[in-house]
């Protein structure tokens, strides 16, 4: 349906979710009849002295206030629930209906792939006033809007209502941007439309398949892990659109996640906090390709596991016994996969993307904690005493230099906790070769002997990671990390030495 000339006022309501309180079940958030910025994608700049630091998609409060402006709408056909676009054709927030029509057509689409691939349709907003049930999208010029809040901004989803069951799932609204054009500003950071690699239009369609992701996870669950919701969602885009692949951007090594900080943990709510950018859980989409790329079979035209996974964090009808990181558990306990050896061979696969992707050629090495070249002259003993953080871990680098072929190196590794210490060791061949074998301890300890020769080998790394999962104080915090709570195990004390000596 098509309305012209309507004066629409459109109130975004900044109120929070109120604290939850810990319970056996997820709670009941108390929504606000239109918005409250829960699970937000859009970013701000923090520009000092004339730096112009990458910028990455946050979480922050949004200032309150209206946009009024004479509106169009265009909406989806034919779905259980429509989309509505609502633009204006004048004025600093003015789109094109054909722009607006190509937006339709990307909703549509992404429709289409999620539901036929199993997942819940979208939950109809009853405050939408259209006459159909359906979800309201505004398009404004989020570059400029709020006296620059939202310069570098694609959009955001917010819940527009409460929920229908009890439960804390919820129908959603949208803001996008209004052409998703070049900063005019010049203020480029995360998202950057002005060195894109791809149209305007294909950017749009990314950030619908995002967007729309986010409004079909709040038929789950509205209150869900932030990290889950977005790095599933970023995840999402190239399911949908396998073309436009610009969530590789989030990828870059300079960014906090699981490839530019692996030793900082994967489920941080504040996406790594203020030093961050709050950006990690943005990157840490990473984390599900690799996963559906290992285990890839599909309901409809996307991998089942992360259907799985939220199907087991489903809190529609407030009776969720799972959440996040503990729906992923059972999600790869139903394709008979360990989590300790399957978090291991991504911590150590991130090491060398290429050989770990399908399009790995394009993906950065995720970095090092430690390294250091050995030679004839340098042969002493190293040791490193430290911790590792829960989901996450940290990689060290040997590299031998004038080494002869009776070489080894000797290897051994401690933990204060080897319940949820995992460990490997990769070998890097000069032919190209690349072997990681997994580590047993027992009582702590950890041992490995290899070749250490520089004829044929470039370089071997430990990899060592914390697989602890359970939290304490569920639902009581705005952040934390999984069930939005504290970690039970944080930091796990692992210590290595290598010692080398001839054959």
């Amino acid at each position: 349906m098509r309305r012209l000339g309507l004066l629409l006022t459109v109130s975004l309501l900044l109120g929070g979710l109120s604290a939850p309180v810990e319970a056996a079940t997820k709670p009941v958030p108390h929504l606000p009849n239109v918005g409250g910025p829960v699970f937000i994608n859009y970013g701000s700049h923090h520009l000092d002295s004339g730096a112009r630091p990458k910028a990455p998609l946050a979480r922050t409060s949004v200032p309150q206030g209206d946009v009024s402006f004479d509106t169009s709408q265009q909406c989806t056909v034919g779905l259980a629930v429509n989309v509505c676009v609502n633009y204006t054709t004048s004025g600093a927030n003015a789109a094109t209906s054909q722009f607006v029509s190509d937006m339709v057509a990307a909703y549509q689409h992404a429709e289409d792939v999620y539901t036929s691939s199993g997942y819940k349709a979208i939950e109809a907003d009853p405050n939408s006033g259209n006459a159909t049930p359906s979800i309201n999208v505004f398009l404004v010029d989020l570059f400029t809007w709020q006296s620059g809040a939202y310069k570098g901004a694609y959009g955001f989803t917010a819940p527009a209502a409460d929920s229908p069951t009890g439960g804390t799932d919820g129908p959603a609204y949208m803001v996008l941007d209004n052409d998703f054009s070049c900063d005019q500003h010049s203020q480029t950071g995360f998202p950057d439309s002005c060195n894109n690699p791809y149209t305007s239009t294909q950017v749009m369609q990314a950030t619908v398949a995002h967007e729309f992701f986010h409004a079909t996870q709040f038929a789950y669950d509205v209150d869900e892990d932030r990290w889950f919701m977005e790095a599933t969602a970023a995840w999402a885009e190239t399911q949908v659109y396998p073309a436009v692949k610009d969530n590789w951007q989030y990828l870059d090594a300079s960014q906090c996640g699981v490839v530019g900080t692996p030793w900082l943990p994967l489920d941080d709510n504040s996406g790594g906090g203020s030093g961050c950018y709050n950006m990690s859980v943005y990157q840490d989409f990473l984390w599900f390709q690799y996963l559906t790329e290992k285990f890839p079979a599909k309901t409809g035209s996307m991998p089942s596991l992360i259907l799985n996974a939220w199907r087991y964090s489903d809190n529609s009808h407030n009776a969720a016994r799972y959440f996040s990181i503990s729906a992923i558990k059972f999600a790869l306990a139903r394709v008979r996969a360990s989590f300790p050896a399957t978090w291991l061979a991504f911590s150590a696969g991130n090491r060398h993307p290429r050989s770990t992707y399908a399009q790995g050629a394009h993906y950065p090495a995720s970095a090092a904690a430690w390294s250091r070249t050995v030679s004839p002259s340098n042969l002493s003993p190293t040791k490193l005493y430290g911790g590792v953080r829960h989901l996450a871990s940290s990689t060290f680098v040997l590299m031998p230099q004038s080494l002869p072929t009776t070489e080894r190196v000797h290897l051994a590794i401690r933990s204060t906790n080897q319940a949820v210490s995992v460990a490997g060791v990769t070998l890097y061949y000069k032919n190209g070769a690349i072997r990681t074998y997994p580590l047993t301890f027992s009582n702590g300890v950890a041992v490995k002997n290899v070749g250490f020769d520089s004829a044929s080998l470039l370089r071997i790394e430990l990899t060592l990671a914390n697989t602890a999962s359970t939290y304490t104080g569920c639902w009581q915090q705005q952040d934390g990390y999984s069930c939005r709570g504290t970690p039970t195990i944080d930091r796990v004390g692992l210590s290595w030495s290598a010692s080398f000596y001839h054959l």
